[in-house]
């Protein structure tokens, strides 16, 4: 389209394929204009028994089926597990869901973690210099024990499955899995199955901290 003139920018012509625009200029295709795409932002507690993407070829129930009535394309940003519920973010802002998910921003994300067995303290140092996986070796994490089964632990790697793996690797069983803090953003009071907006603070305050991890952590690397 751009090629064959269809294209104008702020009333010109444009014929070279790359040009940038910005939310200030007026872009019109065949005599339209087009218009910024209204952008979106969702705090979901995401219930057990979905799965974290826009379609499942198998008929399992969708994140998005919960925001039917909201004129846009959605996606979530990262995944929770099946049976894993809890904090997921759903909006249709790719620059945010690509700063929440880059492996360089590292951002907590805080999981409240339900086990069969007892949990040995001793255990504690596993998760705080990492457990061999698979794939390899586990970024520090943060555990909190609250008592003998209920424990809070804070990743901010993308593995999947991460913290479930981490528990089976020391011969524990996870009952229940609830992500309840994607950095400083809280799922309470928020109810399972529901979401509320995120407020434009909120949303400043998300790509600011992505920025500065991501800064921070390209730094140390150097």
């Amino acid at each position: 389209m751009i090629s064959t003139g269809r294209v104008s920018v702020n009333g010109i012509v444009t014929t070279v394929l790359g040009t940038t625009v910005s939310g200030d200029d007026k872009v019109v295709v065949d005599g339209k204009s087009l218009e910024a795409e209204q952008l979106y932002y969702f705090l979901f507690n995401k219930p057990a028994r979905t799965v974290t993407t826009v379609s499942d070829d198998r008929g399992r129930k969708t994140v998005l089926e919960f925001f039917q009535d909201i004129p846009a394309r959605l996606f979530p940003v990262g995944r929770l597990d099946y049976n894993t519920t809890g904090a997921l973010v759903i909006t249709n802002d790719g620059e945010l869901a690509y700063l929440m998910t880059h492996p360089s921003t590292n951002l907590d994300k805080t999981y409240q973690v339900e086990i069969a067995e007892d949990f040995d303290k001793k255990n504690i140092i596993d998760f705080e210099t990492g457990i061999m996986l698979e794939e390899g070796i586990t970024a520090p994490a943060t555990i909190v024990v609250r008592d003998d089964h209920h424990l809070s632990v804070t990743i901010h790697e993308g593995r999947n499955r991460e913290v479930r793996r981490m528990f089976e690797k020391l011969g524990y069983t996870v009952k229940l899995l609830h992500r309840s803090n994607i950095g400083f953003l809280s799922i309470q009071p928020i109810p399972l199955g529901k979401y509320r907006p995120l407020q434009s603070n909120e949303i400043e305050k998300m790509k600011t901290l992505c920025l500065l991890r991501k800064q921070t952590n390209t730094y140390q690397k150097k």
